[in-house]
């Protein structure tokens, strides 16, 4: 919709705001409108404000007016929140990431007007951009929604779609979270929604749950015709990309390549990167390679998932033995960029900081523990990410070795970048004073000897 709208927001403009507008433009005030439609100002002004719009002889004298049917002069208030969820769902992929808000008040318009069967899908969307951008629970709530509203509304491409994407937020959960019991609300949500059984148990991984839902997602596309590549492209990636997580490499690899088979130039990335993945961990650097160089060659320099794949590429190669080439790559990233696309997965943090230790960098991982203090400073973090990113790195500072003056930055930086935040909750508080009291403790041994 090309009209002036806040920054993160909506702007919804009444039907008589409209008319208004249109009879300023028109006669040049609202006086002038009134005299030449044989009103006074202050009626003009009623008419305009009142949800009737006027009696039916002013309505036929703006018809006259304007030569087109009454209803032609002004959206509703439903076609405007309907063209905004169009526009939203049109730019679905590139939708970006500060526009989290408008899909927050776009649901709430949607429900508030009695427009959710009509746009389901502006929950699905609002739960997608939500996962996106760490807001997990969030995202699970809103998904499990969408996927409720598709079955009453007999949507069962839209069903799949967002089975999919469950599918998808539990694969990278349970890339960081594999050793970890799936919480709750997550359980919850699945069960009531079907897609696991409210027989199992709470204490169960990631892992575990992708293993459950993934046959019915299958079972679930098979029985639906669907005539969109899209979605069987979303199938296919998806699937394959559960299957590395799984460590179901050969089959990661047969599905990937059939998302290539379905894949619009703009999809490519990520198969590319998945293929890559599951080669390398399979045991065939060169077909990984391959596959990474292939992404390299489609994505754009200024993308900052391009040190994702810089990333992959520096550990594939530290596995074949070739340090050099990896440190190559290694210096390629941007920290800065490349943090942006994270949305503060902690293990990003972890692998940055323990790079910095192995190499005795107190710049680096001074720069990590600052953008990671940064994310959970605008609320991206989960509020599991912090204790868990504390806990990981007090593992890797107990078990590596390096300088005093390298532990009394660190622990200066937990002071400054973390203890500073007023709203801490108490389990951060206690992860962030455990990892203290280790360096503290390091710092103390290398004063001894």
């Amino acid at each position: 919709m090309n009209r002036e709208t806040k920054k993160n927001s909506i702007s919804i403009i009444p039907p008589g705001q409209q008319l208004k507008e249109k009879l300023i433009q028109h006669f040049g005030d609202l006086k002038n409108a009134a005299l030449h439609l044989g009103l006074s100002k202050n009626t003009l002004e009623q008419y305009l404000r009142s949800s009737e719009l006027g009696s039916d002889s002013f309505k036929i004298k703006l018809t006259q007016l304007y030569d087109a049917d009454f209803d032609s002069l002004y959206l509703s208030i439903t076609d405007q929140i309907s063209a905004y969820i169009n526009e939203a769902y049109e730019r679905f992929d590139i939708f970006p990431g500060n526009e989290l808000t408008q899909l927050e008040e776009l649901k709430q318009a949607a429900s508030k007007y009695s427009l959710l069967k009509e746009y389901d899908y502006i929950v699905f969307l609002l739960g997608v951009q939500q996962s996106r951008e760490g807001l997990l629970k969030e995202s699970f709530k809103n998904l499990c929604k969408a996927y409720i509203l598709f079955e009453e509304h007999q949507n069962i491409t839209m069903k799949l779609t967002t089975a999919l994407y469950l599918v998808r937020m539990n694969t990278i959960c349970a890339h960081q979270y594999y050793e970890e019991a799936v919480p709750d609300y997550v359980l919850d949500s699945l069960k009531k929604v079907h897609l696991i059984s409210n027989a199992y148990s709470k204490q169960m991984t990631y892992l575990i749950l992708l293993k459950l839902m993934i046959p019915k997602v299958k079972s679930q596309y098979e029985h639906v015709i669907i005539e969109e590549h899209r979605l069987i492209f979303l199938y296919f990636a998806i699937i394959g990309y559960a299957h590395i997580a799984l460590e179901e490499y050969e089959a990661s690899i047969k599905y990937n390549n059939s998302a290539l088979l379905h894949a619009a130039d703009n999809r490519l990335l990520p198969v590319f990167v998945n293929l890559g993945a599951a080669y390398h961990y399979s045991g065939f650097p060169d077909k990984a390679f391959e596959n990474y160089s292939k992404a390299l060659s489609i994505i754009d320099e200024e993308d900052p998932r391009i040190y994702h794949i810089f990333i992959n590429i520096w550990e594939l190669l530290r596995t074949t033995g070739d340090i050099n080439m990896a440190n190559a790559y290694w210096e390629m990233i941007d920290l800065d960029k490349y943090f942006e696309v994270k949305y503060g997965y902690f293990h990003y943090f972890e692998k940055m900081i323990k790079y910095g230790i192995e190499k005795n960098d107190e710049d680096f991982i001074l720069k990590a523990f600052s953008v990671a203090s940064e994310k959970f400073s605008k609320n991206i973090y989960t509020l599991n990410d912090t204790p868990k990113l504390m806990t990981h790195v007090g593992d890797l500072i107990e078990a590596n070795e390096f300088t005093t003056g390298l532990l009394e930055k660190t622990k200066a930086s937990l002071t400054n970048f973390f203890l500073s935040h007023p709203n801490l909750t108490e389990s951060i508080k206690d992860a962030i004073f455990r990892l203290l009291g280790i360096l503290h403790f390091k710092i103390h041994d290398d004063f001894k000897n």
